[in-house]
């Protein structure tokens, strides 16, 4: 990059790399910097910041505005400008001043949408630079170049995109979470399933048939009744269902649906994608949360995402990996309607406003967006624990099968607690096999270790792919 010093003003400082022939002297294109309504252009082209008149420093527009250059009159020289909310400002005399509005040609009226993007180009051929807006995957182009868009423009429906769905990340496959469970005797009595959401939703029976449209504030209340029958009300008069009822968004689009399930004696009420509450065995009922794996790896309640990043890419791809072969091998909560419970015993997810509340979990699941730990191809089983006494242990060890053999013991000072025994870490729960969470903390903190390193490490002869 042109070598400037950066210029502040009020609000963000805006810094872009500008491109052009400036002078005309040769036929080279030469580089430049705009920082908030100042540029900084190579006038002389020798790459080196020089002293006004040797380059040229000029104030041209506002801060925050953004800068676009083109041959505005046609005299093969790149003049500048600058665009805001609609307004273009264009060095049509080429002096580096911002004049009046007829020598400047200053239209008001182009690109003024939300989120518009100014382009330019010579759209007709005529050798002067014409006005463009890229809006939402359309092209909007100032064709008779009059400095607006008219009759005599043209829109470009012969390349337009969904350009939405083009930047959107895949969000994997969908795993279904146990979220808690309530005893059917206080359902009916003491407690109320309550759900709403931040949109329109939909009610839906056990056998997947619509039953009503509901506005996202308004709350669906539930019961238990007898006989594996539930009561919903207050979104819709009085309706008996049996077994199971679900909502999801209204829209179809569940990856934008959060909702309240307003959980007793809990700050996490709040979870993406759909949700259910489903009658099983030996009168238990289940609050269930489907939703895609990445969106589940963002709400992951292992970690607090503070710290340096490598861990919690860590963290969040063993989290991922570990949903992964729940989604592909786990039969254990089949019955139950769920893949995967969120606790100690499997993995804890603590939904949306966990994921908002530590930003940097969805930051690093983002860097690794899809990435999950596989061994000969397959996806593996990565287990993990807070702390060791000085050494993992081989899977075949802790729990006697031979069929996780990246699962074995290696050396790890890192993770080793200070004062806890053998008997007291694992009377806390820690079962040392896989990934310990403070050798990893250690391991990117203090040697500096990349997250495929530190995995790698604890999980022996393991490769990392993207999945989705």
């Amino acid at each position: 990059m042109f070598p400037v010093n950066t210029l502040f003003a009020a609000g963000e400082c805006i810094i872009k790399p500008v491109v052009g022939n400036w002078n005309n002297a040769d036929v080279k294109s030469k580089i430049g910097i705009f920082a908030d309504a100042t540029w900084n252009l190579d006038f002389n082209g020798n790459f080196v910041p020089d002293a006004h008149p040797t380059d040229k420093i000029a104030s041209f527009g506002v801060a925050g505005d953004i800068p676009i250059t083109g041959d505005w009159n046609g005299d093969g020289i790149t003049e500048i400008g600058t665009y805001k909310g609609g307004k273009w400002q264009l060095d049509i005399d080429n002096d580096y001043t911002l004049d009046n509005s007829t020598t400047e040609k200053l239209p008001q009226l182009f690109g003024t949408s939300v989120g518009d993007v100014p382009v330019t180009g010579d759209w007709n051929g005529d050798g002067t630079t014409d006005l463009g807006i890229f809006r939402s995957g359309k092209w909007y182009l100032d064709l008779n170049n009059s400095y607006s868009y008219n009759a005599g423009d043209r829109y470009v429906a012969s390349f337009v995109i969904d350009a939405t769905s083009l930047c959107k990340k895949n969000l994997g496959p969908e795993i279904s979470v146990g979220l808690w469970k309530y005893i059917a005797s206080d359902l009916k009595s003491a407690s109320t399933f309550q759900v709403d959401a931040n949109k329109d939703y939909i009610i839906k029976d056990k056998d997947g048939v619509k039953i009503a449209q509901v506005v996202g504030t308004l709350p669906s209340k539930i019961n238990y009744v007898s006989d594996q029958n539930f009561k919903i009300r207050y979104s819709i008069p009085d309706k008996l269902l049996n077994k199971e009822i679900s909502f999801e968004a209204a829209d179809g689009d569940n990856s934008t649906m959060v909702f309240n399930v307003h959980r007793p004696l809990s700050d996490y009420d709040q979870y993406r994608g759909k949700v259910k509450i489903r009658f099983t065995d030996s009168n238990n009922i289940w609050v269930i949360n489907a939703l895609p794996l990445e969106q589940y790896t963002w709400g992951m309640g292992e970690t607090t995402g503070t710290g340096n990043i490598n861990h919690t890419k860590v963290m969040t791809s063993i989290f991922r990996t570990y949903g992964q072969w729940y989604i592909k091998y786990a039969t254990k909560y089949a019955p139950y309607g769920f893949k995967i419970r969120s606790d100690s015993g499997s993995q804890i997810y603590k939904g949306y406003q966990w994921e908002t509340a530590h930003p940097n979990i969805k930051i690093a699941a983002e860097a690794t967006n899809g990435i999950v730990a596989t061994y000969d191809s397959d996806v593996a089983l990565t287990p993990y624990s807070s702390w060791s006494d000085g050494r993992t242990r081989s899977f075949q060890e802790r729990w006697g099968s031979t069929a996780y053999p990246w699962c074995k013991s290696v050396s790890d000072p890192y993770g080793k607690h200070a004062t806890m025994t053998t008997a007291q870490l694992e009377a806390a729960g820690n079962h040392m096999v896989g990934l310990v969470a403070n050798g990893s903390v250690k391991l990117a903190a203090n040697y500096g270790w990349d997250w495929q390193k530190i995995m790698k490490y604890y999980y022996t002869g393991i490769s990392l792919k993207a999945n989705y």
